[in-house]
């Protein structure tokens, strides 16, 4: 498709927006998360040198509040290293002439010429992601006196998360050079569709002007619609991943059945509180949730101090990827339809699209970004509540594994609602598919806007953009152009 890359040039009537900020943003995360991998291997390995593990004070009330906050952090800095993977991965598609889609399933789509982007490192990042999550809730075990909960830190734990940071990090940060020169470091479909234009001019096809994405075979006249149909309908791997989060959810059941009926309790039907009652006397057998204990996973067999952390975290991180591969798969349909109903139809608005926002604020100011972007850690949280490492073993407890499954449950309704909602109005819909944004096109500007731009002699009328209003298209007409 592409036979080079370099610095962008302009198209008709605009300069690409290069969006330095963006990248600069990612240098920054990058640095602050290559920091914070090496702080993470610098405690634990301190952690371990000394002969008493490390303690601090909280009250008891705010002790599942350190894990929620970690995982937010944990979150920030993986989102960051993954905007720098993905830009990688969009444009080194593009040089192997195998880029549609703005949006990608990033760890399972694999770049040719791109070694940081290919199946080996994709693999060992989205293990690294994994282990990150599974090694976040054993970082910190607590130790009640009274009403106060001492936290005593885990060196094998640090050393996982550091060592799975530092991993993404190295990854990231080898997938700069692929994208040292990119024309644009902008997420806005737009920016995206202008730059390969601007390559390549004649990527554009003439006479599409109405022509949508499900429709982008066909070369006939068309009549504007009144609904376009929905990303379930557009987007090829939007199907497979709707069924896979729901495939999550249905395991995520099972799960909880099957611990609630190996559950024990020695209180009846034991709490169900949404935070788990104090478990740290399960060194006596008591615990007042109903739990069921891998006891293979305990003490007994270490030979070292948190030897069971280095044993329970592997065996963590199995149980811990299909929740990750489960919310970086929605990573896809979320910016799917952030493509679609925030960038492209702007153009169809009376204020006209904005591409000069930075990707950080186009992202935010979705609510489809935002609303997945908290619901990551809250997700993770829950898990680190239902699955406790112990040093009597693994303990599964059976109230926090429903309300994880119920958590799950309102994820599959923000998802499934995502991926079947129909746009509205006469604009074709595009979910970012680069040859049909570039198809409906005519005419590049910062602004644009998009609407009815005349009618030939044969009574075929043509749709584009403008830098200025446009009328709305005429129902009744017939497009091309």
């Amino acid at each position: 498709m592409i036979s080079s890359l370099g610095p962008a040039s302009e198209v008709p009537g605009w300069v690409v927006n290069q969006d330095s900020t963006a990248r600069k943003m990612c240098v920054a995360g990058l640095t602050l998360s290559l920091v914070l991998s090496i702080i993470c291997l610098f405690s634990g390995i301190a952690t371990r040198t000394y002969e008493e593990p490390w303690t601090i004070s909280v009250p008891a009330n705010t002790k599942y509040l350190i894990p929620l906050a970690v995982n937010g952090i944990i979150t920030l800095s993986t989102e960051c290293l993954g905007f720098i993977h993905n830009t990688s991965l969009k444009w080194a598609l593009l040089a192997d002439g195998s880029l549609e889609y703005n949006a990608n399933l990033r760890l399972f789509t694999f770049a040719k010429r791109s070694w940081p982007n290919g199946r080996i490192f994709n693999f060992t990042y989205l293990l690294a992601l994994s282990v990150c999550f599974a090694a976040t809730p054993a970082i910190i075990h607590e130790e009640s006196e009274d009403d106060r909960v001492f936290f005593v830190t885990s060196g094998a734990a640090f050393i996982y998360l550091g060592l799975a940071l530092l991993a993404m990090a190295s990854i990231s940060f080898w997938s700069f050079p692929y994208s040292d020169d990119v024309p644009t470091w902008s997420s806005n479909p737009l920016n995206f569709a202008a730059a390969v234009t601007a390559l390549d001019p004649g990527f554009r096809n003439e006479g599409r002007c109405m022509h949508p994405v499900h429709e982008d075979r066909h070369t006939a006249p068309l009549a504007p619609k009144e609904e376009q149909k929905s990303a379930y309908d557009a987007h090829p791997q939007v199907a497979i991943i709707l069924w896979a989060e729901y495939a999550v959810f249905a395991a995520l059941i099972v799960w909880a059945s099957l611990v609630s009926f190996f559950s024990k309790t020695q209180t009846g039907a034991g709490s169900w509180s949404f935070i788990p009652k104090d478990c740290s006397e399960l060194a006596d057998g008591f615990c007042y949730a109903p739990h069921v204990v891998l006891g293979f996973l305990s003490h007994s067999i270490a030979r070292f101090e948190d030897a069971y952390i280095w044993m329970q975290v592997p065996f963590s991180i199995f149980i811990q990827s299909i929740i990750t591969i489960g919310l970086h798969c929605a990573e896809l349909l979320v910016t799917v339809s952030r493509d679609e109903m925030q960038a492209w139809r702007a153009v169809a608005t009376a204020k006209g699209s904005n591409t000069s926002r930075t990707s950080a604020t186009f992202a935010f100011f979705g609510w489809e970004t935002l609303a997945l972007t908290l619901m990551k850690p809250f997700v993770h949280w829950i898990y680190g509540m239902a699955v406790f490492m112990g040093d009597k073993g693994l303990l599964m407890l059976c109230p926090q594994l429903v309300y994880l499954a119920a958590a799950w449950a309102v994820f599959l309704v923000f998802v499934t609602y995502i991926s079947f909602r129909k746009p509205k109005g006469p604009l074709p819909a595009t979910y970012g598919h680069l040859q049909t944004l570039a198809d409906l096109v005519d005419e590049w500007y910062e602004t644009m806007f998009w609407g009815h731009k005349g009618e030939s002699e044969d009574g075929i009328c043509h749709a584009g953009t403008s830098d200025k209003p446009l009328p709305q298209v005429r129902m009744d007409a017939l497009y091309k152009g």
